[in-house]
């Protein structure tokens, strides 16, 4: 991005602000013209069956972002929504007073916050003359090319300086129960939408591990295929899953991309998928992939074993100075290590304790994912009875030995276990359980000089999918919503527990109702204990919300709120 562009926004800004005598607002905004492009170039052949559609555009803002897309789409009404038109105007004026505009700037007064996500104050202020948004079509969900909605709901606390989580979080439930609903702007059918959102509040939402895989991610995941256009490509300081199964992800990826013909400019691709391309275009591919996802090695793949790496080789080489003067210093005297230095030492001992920890680990990873392959493998329909009575013997065995063996580690090392077992199990099935390991194309990446102030945000596609959910009824709905509060509200608990906690004879009474559960084709597991929550699928939750409903002796919705504390991710 041209650095007049950012100051040129900045500065205009703060002029307004002073003249309205407020401050600037915790707003986030897309300042960068070329990465405006990069993006609209991905999305293009998306985009076709969107010309001349109508627009609703929330919180514009500097409406960088919106011309941009405006010019492309070409659209035949482009509504602005924006509730701080006075702070934004010297951006918006201009866009209203060209010639022949197709903008129109909302009247919000009166408007709540909510109306701005609904229909019918569009429909009433003449806004979407040209869509019919009473109009219920049943339960036969459709799309609606006819509208399309742009959000940014990107900002920083003034106080704290973070992301304010909520909105966005607020904001995905409230289209998704629009989309259940048939309701709202889906009245008249399902419609795309293109949100800018807080970098770091998309692993909510499309999380890259199933650490991250909570009660947003599952029930989107019945309603939406989403996908993340551009944002932050550096990974999770936090939890990351095993770099192998990253870079394995990221090779599936540049096939899919490579099969519809999807270039991404090289500087806008992160370090795995820059690490992947070159891995597909050498010609050991076939001989190295097997040796790198057999490999437990993840050190050289955390940033701070890569920092290690080089600190060790610059104090092999006599680089690295260990104290801060090779002079002697007085008698008495302490003399001083370097910085450098304490921090080698620090990261050393770090990766120490790491591979202590990881000690005897790896075998216990590895059998819980062989018993997992038996498990499937009995399945099979192609096994004769005898053979199969004699692979569930053989799997009993190792199950019954593995619950054992799991009882010597502690409670913070079986976590890693299952952590790592479940990353495996959620991308090596059938289909990958992750949105993100189904993408069309890795994300553009976001630099912090092209956003204002100089925070990353992300770009989410939703679009909404057929799927089962949309035949539940509202109630099944709210039950599942509740019950997922449940489900997704401890990492390690089992489906039977989580069943176990809503009410008496609830995992009985459930589970024979739901026979994906059992079946490791569908991703089940014949020994629930092993199946844990957080790797349920979208089949699972929707055969369980329908048969919890019809279970006679489940508690009331107002019973089940009062059970749960509801948790916001």
């Amino acid at each position: 991005m041209s650095q007049p562009v950012y100051s040129r926004i900045s500065q205009t800004l703060q002029a307004q602000a002073k003249l309205l005598g407020r401050g600037r607002g915790n707003r986030v905004h897309v300042t960068s013209s070329d990465l405006c492009d990069d993006i609209l170039n991905r999305l293009a052949p998306t985009l076709e069956e969107y010309k001349g559609c109508d627009i609703i555009d929330i919180y514009p803002g500097v409406g960088l972002w919106s011309s941009k897309f405006h010019n492309h789409v070409k659209p035949r009404r482009h509504v602005l929504v924006e509730p701080e038109k006075d702070l934004y105007l010297p951006f918006i004026k201009p866009m209203l007073d060209a010639s022949e505009s197709k903008y129109h700037l909302a009247d919000l007064e009166g408007w709540k916050e909510n109306d701005m996500w609904s229909s019918s104050p569009y429909l009433d202020a003449g806004l979407l003359p040209d869509q019919n948004l009473d109009k219920i079509h049943g339960s036969t969900p459709r799309r609606n090319n006819s509208l399309l909605i742009l959000a940014n709901l990107g900002a920083v606390s003034r106080k704290t300086g973070k992301y304010p989580y909520y909105s966005s979080y607020k904001r995905i439930m409230e289209f998704m129960r629009m989309v259940q609903t048939t309701s709202g702007i889906h009245s008249n059918g399902q419609v795309r939408m293109l949100m800018w959102i807080p970098d770091l509040a998309k692993a909510s939402i499309l999380p890259r591990s199933i650490w991250y895989r909570r009660r947003l991610t599952a029930l989107a995941e019945l309603m939406f295929h989403v996908e993340e256009v551009a944002g932050s490509t550096a990974p999770s300081r936090l939890r990351r899953r095993e770099h192998k199964l990253d870079l394995e992800s990221s090779l599936q990826t540049l096939k899919r991309m490579e099969e519809q013909n999807i270039t991404v400019p090289v500087h806008r691709l992160g370090a795995v998928t820059l690490e992947a391309q070159a891995m597909m275009n050498s010609e050991n591919l076939e001989k190295e992939l097997p040796r790198i996802m057999a490999s437990h090695d993840d050190d050289v793949h955390r940033d701070w074993h890569q920092e290690l790496c080089k600190l060790e080789q610059a104090f092999a080489d006599g680089k690295l100075s260990m104290f801060s003067t090779e002079e002697k210093k007085a008698r008495g005297h302490r003399r001083e290590y370097t910085a450098e230095y304490v921090r080698f030492k620090n990261l050393q001992r770090a990766r120490n304790q790491q591979r202590k920890n990881k000690l005897g680990l790896d075998d216990l990873v590895d059998e819980e994912e062989a018993i997992a392959a038996m498990d499937l493998k009995i399945s099979e329909a192609s096994l004769e009875a005898a053979q199969r009575q004699e692979m569930l013997a053989e799997l009993d065995r190792r199950t019954l030995q593995n619950k054992h063996l799991r009882e010597k580690p502690s409670s913070a090392r079986l976590g890693s276990v299952d952590f790592i077992t479940d990353d495996r199990k959620a991308y090596r099935r059938h289909e990958p359980l992750l949105m993100w390991d189904k993408r069309t194309c890795d994300p553009i990446k976001v630099e912090k000089d092209e956003v204002h102030p100089g925070t990353i945000l992300a770009l989410l596609d939703f679009q909404a999918k057929d799927s089962r959910a949309a035949s539940m009824t509202y109630t099944q709905w709210q039950y599942l919503e509740w019950l997922t509060d449940i489900f997704f509200g401890s990492a390690s608990l089992s489906i039977v527990d989580g069943l176990d906690l809503i009410a008496p004879g609830a995992a009985d009474a459930i589970i024979q109702r739901v026979p994906s559960l059992r079946d490791p084709r569908k991703g089940g597991r014949r020994d629930l204990d092993q199946l844990r929550a957080r790797l349920l699928t979208s089949e699972m939750l929707h055969d369980i919300g329908v048969a919890f409903e019809k279970w006679p002796f489940r508690p009331t919705l107002a019973e089940l709120q009062m059970h749960v504390k509801r948790t916001v991710i």
